[in-house]
């Protein structure tokens, strides 16, 4: 009890970024006594993403009881409200204190961070370079699974009741109140292409109809599907109103799907080659 007092002390007089505490609140969830390791689970717990990179290898400790701890206090901090929008997916690594895959809390969506970077859009190269921030964007299309998690009761326009398949049939429009409804969004047409160009997938036959999502391997990022399967509305419009569409689907020919393909479409058209994936910032 007495140890599990000091710890606390030292947690609350710590100051911002102390950089010793974090290893002091660890040791004591792999080593301390249960009272030093309640004590640690509720520190870490309350501090959040800054002890993520901390607290995930100890899930994969050794010592049974450790990882017995360890998965409690990170059922806990999923369970944080305000927290953050993810949670870590397990085994994934951190840059910049950023875990590089991410689930979504509210809807299962596995984000993927793609790191910044400078680029030439399009197929010549001589477009002016665009700067991209880093963003987290879905692994795979949204699948109908996690449409109806996001908003409970939603009804899809084609092929119901196929949880792992994309989303498909829903106009630019439509999906809006759903991306509301998850603070997420489309991605940008450059944040698009640069994440589809920066790990493209290995080679594979041509799809001739909508699969399930992420059956296929996916590029070095961990992005699924971004070249066919179903094409992917973004964010951007054009001055008469209407929206990008990138990526080609199962129904087009091959040398109109890949990074660069591209078409202007309707923003009410709904289609069952259309699908969507969402980005967030970090």
């Amino acid at each position: 009890m007495r140890r599990a007092l000091l710890l606390l002390l030292a947690a609350l007089a710590a100051p911002a970024g102390d950089d010793a505490l974090l290893p002091r609140l660890v040791r004591a969830i792999r080593e301390g006594d249960p009272a030093a390791a309640r004590t640690a689970h509720d520190v870490l717990k309350r501090m959040g993403r800054e002890a993520w990179p901390h607290v995930m290898p100890l899930l994969d400790d050794p010592d049974p009881e450790v990882r017995l701890r360890a998965a409690r206090l990170w059922e806990a901090m999923a369970g944080e409200v305000g927290d953050w929008w993810g949670l870590p997916v397990r085994g994934a690594a951190f840059r910049d204190g950023l875990p590089t895959r991410a689930r979504h809390k509210a809807t299962g969506i596995e984000m993927v961070l793609v790191p910044g970077g400078r680029f030439r859009p399009g197929p010549e190269g001589d477009a002016p370079v665009v700067e991209i921030a880093p963003f987290y964007l879905s692994a795979t299309e949204v699948t109908q699974a996690q449409y109806r998690a996001g908003w409970p009761g939603a009804m899809l326009a084609f092929a119901e009741h196929r949880a792992a398949y994309p989303v498909t049939g829903m106009s630019h429009a439509g999906i809006a109140p759903w991306l509301a409804r998850t603070d997420l969004r489309l991605p940008t047409e450059a944040e698009w292409e640069y994440a589809c160009r920066a790990a493209p997938a290995p080679p594979h036959a041509p799809r001739r109809e909508c699969a399930p999502v992420g059956e296929r391997s996916p590029g070095a990022l961990g992005l699924f599907d971004m070249e066919d399967n179903v094409a992917e509305w973004c964010a951007d419009a054009t001055v008469d109103g209407r929206r990008v569409v990138r990526g080609g689907s199962f129904a087009d020919p091959p040398g109109d799907r890949g990074p660069f393909a591209r078409r202007l479409v309707p923003a009410d058209r709904r289609a069952p080659t259309i699908g969507f994936r969402v980005a967030r910032a970090p």
